[in-house]
C-alpha cells in the first residue's frame, strides 16, 4: 500500500471519527488501541494492519463493503449471524458453545479439568496413529502446557480445506491457526513453493513462515490481501484471517452478545483456554468423537439458557468476573504499592508526595478482606508485598479476587456499587511534585 493510498485511508477513518464527535482517546478506548497507534494511522504515519482495521471497522460501525471499496481488499465473505438458540447449533464449535465452556471452567483449571482434557486428546491421538500406544503423562504435560503456557496444541494433519472452509460457513469458531492452515493448503494447491509465493507477491519468506505458523500478530492488511490474490483464493483467505482475528481480538464475543452495538472489544482473559476448546474439537471431530459437546450441551442446557438471557452491559460490564476483578485491580493498581507497604516503608520519589483519598483506602481494606477469606489470598498478598510490580502476582491477586467474586453474591454485588459510585468522583490516586513524604488523607 503506497503512502498516499494510506495517508488518504487514515483520513477517511479521521472522518468517521470525527462524525463521531470522538477524539482520539475515545477513538482508541472503543477500539481497544492506544492513543499514538490511532494518530500515526490517521496522518499515514504508521501501516495499516488487519489487526487495526478489524478494531477500527468495528468500533465506527463500518461496513464490509465500505472497507473493501475504501482499502482495495477482497470483500470480505459474509457469514450467518451470531447463533443465541441451543435448539439450532450446528455440530461445530460455535461462539455460544465456548462462551458456555469459558463461563464454567475458566475458574476451574484444577486438575479434573486436565484430566478430561488429557482423555479427550489421548482417544483422538490413539485413532490418530493408528492405534499405536499413546502416553497420557505426555499428553497431560501438552494440554497442561498449552493452558498454562500458552504453547498451542496443533492442528490434526489430517484437516483440509474443505473442512475448514465448512466451519466458516456455518459459523464455526476460527483461530489464526484455522486460517494459517488454510492459506498452507491453498499454496499446496496451487503447486507453489514458499519462494515462489515470495517472489510473486513481494513478501519476505520470513515474514510468509511466520504467517502460514500463525505467529504473527500484526498482520499487513497488503500482505493478506497479496497472498489472496496470487493463489485465486477470491477472497477466502483474507475472509479465513479476518474472522480469525475477529476472534482473537474479542470482536467475535461482542457479536454474540451485544448484536453488533458498538463497544470495546471484549477479548478473551484466558486465550489459552480457548484455544484448547478449539483444539479439542478440531481433534475429536475427525478422529474420535464429538460426544463430549453433545453431552455439554444437554448437562448444561441451564447455562446455555443463562447466557442467552444475558444483557450486554450485564455480561460484560458486571456479572463477567474476569472483567469485574480487572476493573477493581485498575482502580487500584497505582496505589497498591503505598497499600500494601504502608507509608512509613514506602520511599519518596523524585521529592514528590503520594495523596491516597479514603474512598481508596476503603476500596483496599474492603477487597482485602475478602480476598483473605480465600485459601490462597493471605499468600498472594504476602507474595505482592514482596514484590509488587510483578505481574505474575498481580495475576494471581485477580484470579482469586475472581473466585471470590463467584463465590459470594452480597461481596460481587456490594463490590459492583461500590466501582459504580466510584467511577462517578473524581480519580482518586494524584501525585503532587516537591511535597515530602507520602500521606493518606482522612475523610472530614
Amino acid at each position: 500500500m503506497s503512502n498516499n493510498n494510506e495517508s488518504s485511508i487514515g483520513q477517511w477513518l479521521k472522518e468517521k471519527r470525527v462524525k463521531n464527535q470522538w477524539d482520539t482517546h475515545k477513538m482508541a478506548a472503543m477500539a481497544g488501541m492506544g492513543q499514538s497507534q490511532i494518530s500515526k494511522i490517521e496522518t499515514g504515519g504508521s501501516s495499516l494492519t488487519m489487526n487495526a482495521l478489524i478494531s477500527l471497522s468495528w468500533a465506527l460501525k463500518i461496513d464490509i463493503e465500505e472497507v473493501a471499496e475504501k482499502t482495495n481488499t477482497p470483500l470480505v465473505i459474509g457469514r450467518q449471524p451470531e447463533i443465541r438458540d441451543k435448539a439450532n447449533l450446528p455440530n461445530r464449535l460455535t461462539s455460544y458453545d465456548l462462551e458456555a465452556l469459558f463461563f464454567k471452567y475458566f475458574l476451574r483449571q484444577d486438575e479434573k479439568l486436565l484430566t478430561s482434557l488429557t482423555l479427550y486428546f489421548r482417544e483422538a491421538y490413539f485413532v490418530a496413529s493408528q492405534r499405536r500406544n499413546v502416553d497420557f503423562d505426555d499428553v497431560q504435560k501438552q494440554v497442561r502446557q498449552a493452558l498454562m503456557l500458552g504453547q498451542r496444541i496443533p492442528l490434526p494433519k489430517r484437516i483440509t480445506m474443505e473442512v475448514l472452509w465448512e466451519h466458516y460457513s456455518e459459523n464455526g469458531i476460527l483461530t489464526l491457526d484455522d486460517a494459517a492452515a488454510y492459506l498452507v493448503l491453498s499454496r499446496t494447491k496451487a503447486s507453489m513453493t514458499l519462494q515462489q509465493l515470495s517472489n510473486a507477491t513481494e513478501i519476505a519468506q520470513s515474514i510468509l513462515s511466520r504467517i502460514e505458523q500463525g505467529q504473527t500478530e500484526r498482520l499487513g492488511l497488503d500482505d493478506i490481501a497479496k497472498i489472496d490474490k496470487v493463489l485465486g483464493a477470491e477472497g477466502r483467505i483474507f475472509s479465513m484471517f479476518w474472522h480469525a482475528l475477529e476472534f482473537q481480538l474479542g470482536i467475535s464475543r461482542n457479536r454474540f452478545y451485544i448484536y453488533g452495538d458498538a463497544m470495546s472489544p471484549f477479548a478473551w482473559h484466558a486465550y489459552p483456554l480457548a484455544d484448547t476448546f478449539v483444539k479439542l474439537a478440531r481433534w475429536t471431530e475427525l478422529y474420535s468423537s464429538f460426544s463430549w459437546l453433545k453431552s455439554f450441551r444437554e448437562q448444561d442446557e441451564n447455562l446455555y439458557q443463562n447466557l442467552a438471557e444475558l444483557a450486554a452491559t450485564d455480561y460484560i460490564d458486571n456479572n463477567n468476573l474476569a472483567r469485574l476483578s480487572g476493573k477493581t485491580f485498575d482502580y487500584l493498581q497505582l496505589s497498591l504499592p503505598h497499600l500494601l507497604l504502608g507509608s512509613n516503608d514506602t520511599p519518596d520519589v523524585m521529592g514528590g508526595k503520594f495523596i491516597l483519598d479514603q474512598s481508596t483506602v476503603n476500596l483496599w481494606n474492603f477487597v482485602k478482606q475478602e480476598i483473605e477469606k480465600h485459601r490462597l489470598g493471605p499468600d498472594t498478598i504476602a507474595l505482592m508485598r514482596e514484590n509488587t510490580n510483578c505481574e505474575d502476582y498481580q495475576g494471581m491477586f485477580r484470579a482469586v479476587l475472581q473466585e471470590r467474586l463467584k463465590e459470594d453474591e452480597k461481596f460481587r454485588n456490594k463490590l459492583m456499587d461500590t466501582l459504580n459510585w466510584l467511577t462517578d468522583q473524581p480519580q482518586p490516586p494524584t501525585w503532587a511534585a516537591g511535597k515530602g513524604k507520602i500521606e493518606i488523607e482522612k475523610e472530614k
